[in-house]
């Protein structure tokens, strides 16, 4: 699969775990909590996040000045020029889809600790909608721009999301729209283009 089917078929992913969590568990995971062990559980949670946030970027960095990197560039750009060229894209898809799951999966266990519960609600789509809109605005393709993107609109969801409940996930909609219509590299790479020396810092 590519393109808008790949992306198609991991939401569908996303919706048919929310099913099964709901269909084997209709009352959630209830993780006993250690009262006596609490705040250091949560202390811990919280460098483990913080940990993989920061591998996270420094394995996208290395990633994208290795061989790995330029085959998922290629394939990115024109995946049936990528294999005409002796890239095996099936392999390499493979691979990004398996490494990109790695940080989601550490920090969803550790929420799991964290709130020492877990149910179908940790399976809806507004992660993935702000996950989304974060990469676009900052700017897809970068080490730096999911990074900055990520900052800027965790600030204002969570703004929105005390006062707005039930329209932020419309306003992200709107943000991801008006990015991919009128700022499709992202602040990034609108940097980029305007300030040429920027390019040894936003990478």
């Amino acid at each position: 699969m590519r393109g808008a089917y790949f992306a198609i078929s991991s939401l569908a992913i996303c919706l048919s775990m929310k099913a099964v969590m709901a269909w084997a568990r209709p009352y959630g995971i209830f993780i006993p909590p250690n009262i006596e062990y609490f705040l250091l559980i949560r202390t811990i949670c919280y460098y483990i996040v913080a940990l993989t946030a920061l591998g996270t970027v420094l394995a996208v960095y290395l990633i994208s000045r290795s061989k790995l990197g330029l085959a998922l560039v290629a394939i990115r750009e024109d995946e049936d020029a990528a294999e005409t060229r002796g890239v095996n894209t099936t392999l390499y898809k493979l691979v990004a889809a398996v490494l990109s799951s790695i940080p989601p999966a550490i920090v969803g266990a550790s929420w799991a600790w964290y709130t020492t519960y877990a149910y179908e609600g940790d399976f809806e789509l507004s992660p993935v909608v702000s996950i989304i809109a974060m990469t676009m605005l900052g700017g897809s393709g970068t080490v730096v721009g999911p990074v900055i993107g990520a900052t800027i609109l965790y600030i204002i969801e969570d703004i929105l999301w005390a006062s707005l409940p039930y329209v932020y996930l419309m306003i992200f909609g709107a943000i991801i729209v008006v990015t991919v219509l009128f700022v499709p590299k992202g602040i990034v790479g609108v940097i980029r283009e305007r300030v040429p020396e920027a390019k040894k810092y936003l990478f």
